[in-house]
């Protein structure tokens, strides 16, 4: 074969590769994912967003940067780095304090991966050749009849179908999740067996920006007008004590209420914005029915329209059988069967809905109301 021909074959093979970004942060999970795609044959970019502004960092370089650069050179892939914490900040982390300033509690991450994951990050795949952008959540996206959908992965334990709820089902096109099939065991296993160094990797357990500051320190710093004192009333009338800003309280908190002498457990049940009030009361006060959701969208259903499928109302709850109604664009109403413990104003509401098969996301909303 002589030299151009050889060049030509080669530049041939190479275009028919799809080429992939992976979003690596630097964990056992990014990791494996883009070691995967490598194996099966794809072009393999990996992209670590550096996220965080200065003041929420600490000291050197991000160790999400350190440790996804280091997998990339071990696996022989070309890598990038982003810095984004601009928009990271007003973006998500500034809504975040806002939602906790307003006596609600925020769910970041949805956020996150509307705006960052699947907007900026795939944005910039895109433009740079990529046909795909790859991630290493726990999720799965299925074809059915013509549809692709959002549905739960294997691995039930670590199904993150909750934080993918609200990207725009027209962007499914472009994703990739290989570790649908994969039992975190199995990832650990395979991450061990190619030698990398985050094969042992703890896993982070809190929110990304909150590694330096809680989230009592991100609001005060971004929305100092938050820290009004108020009364803190029990379920009987009586106030209890004076808190020093809503933000320091969410739905279900028993400890540090700062009331003493309470003869029983109290749980916060309530937080009033309007009235600047946290609401203190027994257990049973907790106790939901019926939950309502703005920002919503169900797929194939229209004002005036009902379903009956399953809810989840937080990260990792068992999910509950309910009626969801399509009361009016952008919000439904959902009446549980059974009464769920503990539900807060500012996360999720997720249905799922058995379509041949498989659990498929069919849409969800923003809690804005429970009774």
């Amino acid at each position: 074969m002589t030299l151009m021909l050889m060049r030509m074959t080669l530049t041939m093979t190479t275009r028919t590769k799809k080429r992939v970004a992976v979003g690596m942060s630097g964990g056992v999970d990014s990791s494996v994912t883009a070691a995967r795609l490598l194996e099966q044959g794809y072009d393999v970019m990996g992209i670590t967003l550096d996220l965080l502004p200065d003041w929420a960092r600490g000291e050197g370089e991000s160790t999400a940067v350190v440790d996804a650069r280091k997998v990339a050179e071990t696996l022989g892939i070309e890598h990038h780095v982003l810095y984004a914490s601009s928009l990271f900040e007003s973006e998500v982390i500034t809504p975040f304090a806002q939602t906790y300033a307003k006596g609600l509690t925020p769910n970041p991450c949805v956020n996150c991966n509307v705006v960052i994951k699947f907007g900026y990050l795939l944005d910039f795949a895109r433009e740079h050749g990529c046909d795909y952008l790859a991630t290493g959540h726990y999720a799965r996206l299925v074809d059915i009849d013509g549809t692709t959908m959002l549905c739960r992965p294997d691995d039930s334990r670590k199904d993150q179908s909750y934080f993918l709820w609200h990207i725009d089902p027209s962007l499914y096109q472009y994703i990739l999740f290989p570790l649908a099939d994969t039992k975190k065991t199995q990832t650990f296993a395979y991450a061990e067996k190619l030698g990398l160094h985050v094969a042992h990797k703890a896993e982070s357990q809190d929110i990304c920006f909150t590694c330096t500051m809680n989230h009592q320190e991100i609001v005060e710093r971004l929305c100092p007008d938050a820290q009004i004192p108020g009364p803190i009333v029990d379920d009987e009338g009586r106030v209890r004590g004076e808190h020093q800003g809503l933000y320091n309280y969410t739905i279900g908190q028993r400890k540090g209420l700062g009331v003493g002498g309470l003869e029983k457990p109290y749980y916060v049940y309530k937080i009033d914005a309007a009235t600047n009030t946290v609401y203190i009361g027994p257990h049973d006060k907790l106790m939901v029915t019926h939950v309502r959701a703005n920002n919503a969208h169900l797929i194939g259903l229209k004002p005036g329209d009902e379903i009956n499928c399953e809810v989840m109302l937080r990260y990792n709850m068992k999910p509950v059988n309910a009626l969801v109604k399509y009361t009016e664009d952008s919000q439904i109403d959902i009446e549980l069967e059974e009464p769920v413990f503990g539900i807060a104003a500012g996360q999720s509401a997720v249905c799922y809905g058995a379509i041949s098969g498989v659990s498929a996301v069919l849409g969800g909303g923003i809690i804005s109301c429970v009774d």
